[in-house]
Formats: structure tokens, C-alpha cells, sequence
């Protein structure tokens, strides 16, 4: 679905989820192949990156960090 709607695109909403629970966890460290979707989200000329945490069972800031610091390692890929 993406990938054939790219001129579309003008914002990115991640949240990733744990492999053995159904909890939601920093975006990049669960299941969700996000280096992948970011790939292709390169390919588009989007603008915002919205990163939504439901679940935070650490410090909501150091939780905001470890997505954030995330994102930056797939943008740079």
C-alpha cells in the first residue's frame, strides 16, 4: 500500500510493538521492520515523523529518546 501511494505520503505515524506480548515498546527496539518502511518512506517527500508510545513502563522522556534516537539511525541508513 505504500509504496503505490508515495506522492501521498506527508506524514509518518510510528509505534512498534514487543515480539512476545501485546504491548506496544520504543519505536525500533519491537517487531516492525521500521528500517524498511523508512526506506520507502524516503522515497516520498513527506514531512512529519510522529512517534506515539501508548504503554511506557520506563521515564516517559528517556522512553521519547530511545524512539527518537531510533528514527535518526534510520534516516541515516
Amino acid at each position: 500500500y505504500l509504496k503505490n501511494n508515495l506522492g501521498r505520503v506527508k506524514t509518518v505515524h510510528l509505534k512498534d510493538m514487543e515480539k512476545n506480548k501485546r504491548k506496544m515498546t520504543e519505536v525500533g527496539t519491537g517487531i516492525i521492520d521500521y528500517a524498511g518502511i523508512y526506506k520507502i518512506c524516503a522515497e516520498a517527500d513527506f514531512e512529519w515523523v510522529i512517534i506515539e508510545q501508548d504503554d511506557i513502563e520506563i521515564d516517559p522522556w528517556q522512553s521519547i529518546k530511545i524512539s527518537l534516537e531510533n528514527v535518526k539511525k534510520f534516516r541515516q541508513r
